[in-house]
């Protein structure tokens, strides 16, 4: 189940994640920082300052890719400009959604880019955050069909939820009718949903109360409310 890096907001709609940083230009970029060291020439390349978004994409990017942590921050710092301002809005946009705290390779890219704004050492993880790592790493591998069931298995009210945006769907006369049925269930379940599972769940272990498992359910339960509407 590849996670996005943001979770529905309190209107519950989920943002589209900004596009990557093309391959062949972090390619590049590498080549020439490596030409340069080797050269020792001062380097001449000239381009505009990366936005918050892109500047956290380059440093997913970078985090996939496996280069070390101070090649990273150079670049992250040279295709910023140096703008600290710019690198600490990049810091909050990776942060927003909670898995920065859940996940390894999103709590690097965090430790990445503020390490380029306060121009230090990357910092290690945190013992509370390295401890989630493992669970929440592994359910997070898991297709989404495969997570929800095992999520269901931990929380069996999400499958009450489920059947409740199927019943109320398949209750309406006709396709306008379903959809509406569905999307309203579904927005009437949210203060429960929100009691079960995620950062704001009420009871449940570490995966149960994480933003890993609210993207889990709510992206499966808002799928299940589109199909009951399209069938």
């Amino acid at each position: 189940m590849p996670v996005s890096r943001h979770e529905p907001n309190e209107r519950h709609d989920i943002p589209n994640r900004p596009s990557k940083v093309s391959l062949v230009a972090l390619s590049w970029m590498l080549h020439r920082k490596s030409k340069l060291e080797e050269s020792q020439e001062i380097p001449l390349v000239v381009e505009p300052s990366r936005s918050a978004d892109e500047l956290v994409a380059l440093a997913e990017e970078l985090v996939e890719k496996g280069i070390d942590d101070e090649a990273a921050v150079g670049l992250l710092l040279q295709l910023a400009h140096g703008k600290r301002r710019v690198l600490r809005q990049a810091s909050a946009t990776a942060r927003q959604d909670g898995f920065w705290v859940e996940l390894e390779n999103t709590n690097r890219v965090v430790r990445l880019i503020d390490a380029a704004s306060g121009n230090r050492q990357v910092e290690p993880p945190l013992p509370e955050h390295s401890s989630r790592f493992a669970v929440l790493g592994r359910f997070a591998q898991l297709s989404q069909d495969e997570a929800f069931v095992d999520l269901k298995a931990l929380v069996p009210e999400l499958g009450d939820i489920e059947q409740r945006i199927q019943h109320a769907a398949n209750s309406a006369p006709n396709d306008t009718a379903r959809y509406r049925a569905a999307f309203e269930t579904m927005q009437a379940e949210m203060p429960r949903l929100m009691s079960l599972v995620g950062p704001k769940a009420t009871t449940g272990g570490m995966l149960e109360r994480s933003s890993v498992a609210w993207y889990v359910a709510w992206s499966q339960l808002a799928s299940a409310s589109r199909e009951q509407s399209d069938s």
